[in-house]
């Protein structure tokens, strides 16, 4: 019908595309964002839900990233940002906003820069 649409690949949510291509550096502020928005307990939490761990919860970012492999830290990452809702505020959504544009060159060929250049072509090209 000539609608135009541009969707994260994978079939993924904003939030799992964004943990899924972030370099280990925009992964910390990412977390910084969270836990600025929510509480580290509250991430700890919904972290430790999502990656269905056991045994004594990791308390802040970098016990998680010694603890568990940072493949299975993005998915249940991913997870747990869009079910708690880590940044659904306009002041978390800007300040990501601000750290992803920042992060651009070196996301450069992540479905997240692709997806985003297409929706930048969208807005002031098309």
């Amino acid at each position: 019908m000539g609608v135009k649409t541009v969707v994260w690949g994978g079939e993924t949510n904003t939030e799992q595309r964004l943990m899924a291509d972030a370099t280990e550096q925009l992964l910390e502020e990412l977390w910084g964002i969270a836990v600025d928005e929510k509480g580290n307990q509250t991430i700890c939490d919904q972290l430790y839900s999502a990656i269905s761990a056991t045994g004594r919860r990791p308390q802040d970012w970098e016990e998680w990233r010694t603890r568990y492999p940072l493949d299975s830290l993005r998915t249940a990452l991913g997870s747990a940002a869009s079910n708690g809702e880590w940044y659904k505020t306009i002041t978390a959504g800007e300040l990501v906003g601000g750290a992803v544009v920042k992060a651009l060159p070196q996301l450069a060929g992540t479905n997240l820069a692709e997806t985003l250049d297409k929706l930048r072509n969208f807005a002031y090209r098309d």
